[in-house]
């Protein structure tokens, strides 16, 4: 088993193992910033969905839970005869999304035990699912479910997180398909790029890992101007290093190998191709993958450290200055 595992694990310095842990770092992060989805005809439920959004980004994920309960228990008092589909699949949504954050704060802070995580992941994915029979065009539905599902593999072990890849990447598309400006889906694709080997093993694909990761950190950064969020979430500017730093193209094979992505962005025929070819929409620094991977990171540390001596570092920036600085002893800077 443990040559098994060695032969299809892609060799790695990342700080975790099969680094889906990331995804959703940024996924609790930033899913539904500030936003509330457009539900039509019913401001009093769109107040409520911008309550449970605010719940979830003050990880107080308890509340999110009380609340949606409230909500379904107090649908047939909305003024229509209850709640409808694409209503009650907004709340499991929130559901799916609030213990997937909440093991992900929990587990990796080793306070709480394996199988409780196991547990409440199925039960994730099940709140998932029924939010996509619900209403199968909510995007945000297909991703929580690969995020509790990658998430669950991980805690069970490496092969089995490897074996279930082709699915977590089947529901990253779905969302795609749904919403090409999925910043979450975007992210958690890059990491799955990144960390499986490439064929005939797996479809890992450091390029499209890379084209992914910088299409994921445009689409936060877009959010963040149009939402006027001051917060800006390090892990997606870790997650492009990371990406960067696993490539590791020199500066003269980036720029031999960036007119080819550029020619694929150009003659690709839908969202899913251009996020994949995404890199060849940007001009790149004449430097090589791994000096831009330093830069990024040595920016990120620079910036959470200011945060820090102010004494206002929260719980989740906390997590990305502690990674920052475990990639910054390992790659030597």
């Amino acid at each position: 088993m443990l040559c098994y595992e060695a032969l299809v694990m892609k060799p790695r310095l990342h700080y975790r193992a099969f680094g889906i842990r990331l995804a959703i770092v940024l996924a609790t992060a930033v899913a539904t910033v500030g936003v509330v989805p457009a539900v039509a005809g019913d401001g009093e439920f769109s107040e409520t969905l911008h309550e449970l959004d605010l719940l979830h980004l003050q990880d107080r994920h308890d509340e999110v839970h009380a609340g949606v309960d409230r909500a379904l228990s107090r649908g047939g008092a909305l003024g229509r005869g209850g709640l409808s589909e694409r209503e009650q699949a907004e709340l499991y949504m929130r559901r799916a999304r609030a213990i997937v954050a909440e093991v992900e704060l929990s587990y990796y802070s080793d306070e709480m035990p394996g199988d409780e995580a196991r547990r409440l992941l199925s039960e994730a994915e099940e709140h998932a699912e029924r939010a996509i029979e619900l209403n199968p065009e909510l995007a945000d539905s297909y991703f929580w479910k690969g995020a509790a599902m990658g998430t669950r593999g991980v805690i069970r072990g490496v092969l089995r997180a490897l074996f279930m890849a082709g699915s977590i990447r089947d529901l990253g598309e779905a969302a795609l398909e749904r919403n090409p400006d999925h910043t979450e889906s975007h992210f958690l694709l890059a990491q799955l790029y990144d960390e499986l080997p490439g064929r005939p093993l797996s479809f890992g694909n450091d390029a499209r890992a890379v084209s992914l990761a910088r299409r994921a950190h445009d689409l936060h950064e877009a959010e963040r101007l149009d939402w006027e969020i001051e917060m800006r979430y390090d892990s997606v500017e870790v997650g492009v290093a990371e990406r960067l730093w696993s490539r590791n193209w020199s500066e003269r094979r980036r720029e031999r190998r960036h007119d080819g992505i550029r020619e694929d962005y150009a003659d690709a025929t839908d969202a899913l191709e251009r996020s994949y070819t995404y890199e060849g929409s940007l001009e790149l620094k004449p430097i090589s993958d791994r000096d831009e991977a330093r830069q990024i990171l040595s920016n990120v540390i620079e910036r959470l450290e200011a945060v820090e001596a102010a004494g206002e570092l929260s719980r989740r920036q906390r997590t990305d200055l502690e990674a920052a600085r475990e990639h910054a002893e390992d790659w030597g800077m």
